[in-house]
């Protein structure tokens, strides 16, 4: 029968404190309570819990004056939870709060015996009688562990068997196993009669569609090693017969991006009809989705009929945005050497070109950079907001009065479509511009507490300018981070700058100063001078409270806060009251 091997870490702990146990299997995490209490010298006299951050589950002693923990401590095996968990957490002393990390490190399925064993230690023990000191604060505060004592208390600890817990364990799992296997059977029989309705939309909206598989062949092929050639000709099929190489659900996400009113009946015939139709119509809007480098390169390809040409890597992008639009199609020859691939331009491929000069072209270009450097800026600025909110703040921060269809047009078909942005949408349809890396779902739920009803801040063009283009210089808090990024923990110019973006990116989340810690944790702070820690604590701490964040619509945490009369250390600064009260922040604040 196996034991398993748990490194418990205090933490902020300066030098760092920490056991390494061996426990037997099928304990409850009561006895594991007990062996925290032995290995570290605490007097089992103040409250206690355990906590498994990711399922949010809180683990203890349920009574009559403290009940609000979702499982019995004495009734509950460790295997119930901690099989799956890379840590969880136990805090002694809610007053001090005393918070060991918990890190499952490995089986040992030598171990047969029933008593726990200590494996390593590091770090002294704390005087019981201190009050609370924290350790290191004062030598004589500090005393040495007595290994041999603690062994010597471990193996007088004999855990029995808790089969009858574990039996129950395996009725609970056999249980809900045969629940979902019902609720399976349940959902397959009431969706029978559903099921000639539903199963065409359910494969059009997970289906691999030819022009995917065409992309990804085209993508194979430039990858390849080796010298590759492509030859160029004119093809058989119109822009509509190749668009119909889409599934139903890209038509209609095209069409969405195009403005197109859609009715629900329409098939693929009349989708890809109606795109081709828009294309001949607005060839402009094909210069959206190609940048102007790309669009030179298209119209190189175009002319080149018959003629075959070195394939360079900076023909990539252009191709597959070419397939994807039912300009063009390829043929991909096999690993022959020296085969060359074709592009077939579609057959009205020259009625989707806008006749326009090169002094046009470029002043079409020069208007699309303009725009889209607008909408970069402010998608930057606020993170995340909602795109008729976006429409309004543009026009009414550039002085400019786009329609709103042309607005969202090219948000989707030039931001979306160059994946610059993502969207996202509601159940209620309400639709999100976002900036690329954050997490929408978070930062909506935080929005949705802390600013729902409230307007977006208004940016004047210069603040959002200076926001896209030059953080560093418009927050000195952002600029002392980097400091100690690169000043006081030495870190390479190339590795700060990307925790710099990770840090930012995790304020713009939302993220708490401890999820953020614990983001960085390939720095080892634990394994550098405490004055550094508090350095980037109170650096990481000062941007989170000047930037910009999404759930405040634009706002800081500083500006909220002088809105609501609050202090802004109560904007998500912390997980909860008991981080607030843990020595390294009282420490840093």
């Amino acid at each position: 029968m196996p034991g398993y091997v748990f490194k418990i870490m205090l933490e902020d702990s300066h030098p760092p404190v920490w056991r390494r146990v061996l426990v037997p299997e099928k304990i409850t995490f009561y006895d594991l309570h007990r062996v925290i209490q032995t290995v570290f010298g605490w007097d089992d006299e103040h409250l206690h819990s355990f906590s498994i951050p990711s399922q949010r589950i809180q683990i203890g002693q349920n009574d009559d004056d403290w009940s609000e923990y979702d499982y019995e401590e004495t009734e509950t095996l460790l295997e119930q939870f901690i099989l799956g968990q890379k840590s969880f957490r136990y805090t002694y002393d809610f007053g001090d709060d005393w918070i060991h990390k918990i890190t499952f490190e490995k089986e040992d399925p030598e171990y047969s015996g029933r008593s726990p064993v200590l494996l390593k230690v590091k770090g002294d023990n704390f005087e019981e009688d201190t009050g609370g000191v924290w350790f290191g604060d004062t030598p004589e505060n500090r005393r040495p562990l007595d290994a041999e004592k603690v062994k010597d208390k471990l193996r007088r600890m004999n855990f029995p068997r808790r089969d009858d817990l574990a039996a129950k364990l395996e009725d609970l799992n056999a249980l809900q196993a045969k629940l979902q296997d019902t609720l399976k059977k349940v959902e397959d029989f009431f969706s029978q009669d559903l099921e000639s309705m539903r199963t065409e939309q359910l494969q059009k909206a997970h289906e691999i569609s030819p022009m995917a598989e065409k992309v990804n062949a085209w993508k194979k092929f430039a990858d390849r090693a080796g010298a590759k050639t492509l030859k160029c000709v004119r093809g058989s099929r119109t822009n509509e017969q190749l668009l119909l190489d889409l599934s139903e659900q890209e038509l209609k996400d095209y069409c969405k991006y195009l403005q197109i009113p859609v009715v629900y009946s329409w098939g693929k015939e009349k989708l890809a009809g109606t795109l081709a139709n828009t294309f001949r119509e607005h060839p402009e809007y094909l210069m959206y989705v190609f940048f102007e480098d790309e669009w030179k390169e298209l119209k190189y390809l175009r002319n080149l009929n018959r003629k075959e040409i070195k394939f360079s890597g900076k023909d990539l992008d252009t191709v597959i945005k070419a397939l994807a639009l039912g300009i063009m199609h390829v043929n991909i020859p096999d690993e022959t050497e020296g085969a060359a691939a074709v592009l077939e331009l579609a057959a009205d491929g020259e009625n989707l070109f806008p006749a326009v000069t090169p002094k046009e072209t470029r002043e079409r270009y020069r208007h699309i950079r303009s725009l889209s450097d607008k909408l970069g800026e402010m998608i930057l600025s606020y993170g995340m907001i909602e795109i008729h909110s976006m429409h309004t703040l543009f026009c009414k921060i550039n002085q400019e009065n786009p329609e709103e269809a042309d607005f969202f047009r090219f948000l989707y078909w030039h931001a979306r479509f160059n994946n610059m942005l993502q969207t996202v949408y509601l159940a209620d349809g309400t639709c999100f511009a976002v900036m690329d890396g954050l997490d929408p779902r978070r930062i909506f739920q935080d929005m949705t507490k802390y600013s729902e009803g409230m307007d977006y801040r208004i940016f004047t063009q210069n603040e959002l300018y200076a926001n896209a283009k030059t953080p560093l210089y418009v927050y000195p808090e952002l600029e002392s981070l980097y400091s100690s990024l690169t000043g006081s923990l030495r870190l390479p110019v190339p590795f700060a700058e990307e925790l710099l973006t990770d840090i930012s990116h995790g304020i713009m989340d939302g993220c708490t100063l401890k999820e953020i810690f614990d983001s960085i944790s390939a720095l080892n702070l634990d394994e550098k001078p405490l004055d550094l820690t508090c350095e980037l604590w109170e650096a990481v701490s000062g941007v989170m409270l000047v930037f910009p964040v999404p759930m405040l619509k634009g706002r800081s945490r500083t500006e909220y806060a002088a809105i609501k009369k609050i202090s802004p250390w109560d904007i998500r600064m912390a997980d909860d009251a008991a981080f607030e009260n843990t020595s390294a922040l009282r420490m840093c604040k």
